[in-house]
């Protein structure tokens, strides 16, 4: 599944986060079921953008503590898995996010 969130959202998303695409990624995360595990790959197909993109995206959110690694693939460029963690304000990043890509900002 491609998200498709326009231009409008990076400029907004840019303007309050310091970043283009963490409108389009934080969205694509919320739309994986029932917190399951997640890889950069996965949210770079859903949003179209290179993982190149998507990767600091990730790894900001997870340094925050919005999203937790689960495991790791065995070997040297093995995929990452993450999921959302509790209660650190996920659900609101995500509310805000939703708010920005409809353009309600």
């Amino acid at each position: 599944m491609t998200l498709s969130y326009g231009n409008g959202h990076a400029e907004r998303s840019a303007a309050l986060f310091n970043n283009r695409h963490l409108v389009a990624v934080v969205g694509a995360i919320a739309q994986i079921r029932n917190n399951d595990e997640f890889t950069t790959r996965r949210i770079a197909v859903a949003t179209s953008l290179p993982d190149s993109l998507v990767r600091p995206v990730i790894q900001r959110l997870f340094t925050a503590g919005i999203l937790e690694e689960v495991h790791r693939s065995p070997g040297p460029r093995g995929a990452t898995y993450f999921r959302t963690a509790e209660k650190t304000g996920w659900a609101e990043l995500k509310a805000l996010c939703r708010t920005v890509s409809k353009g309600d900002v």
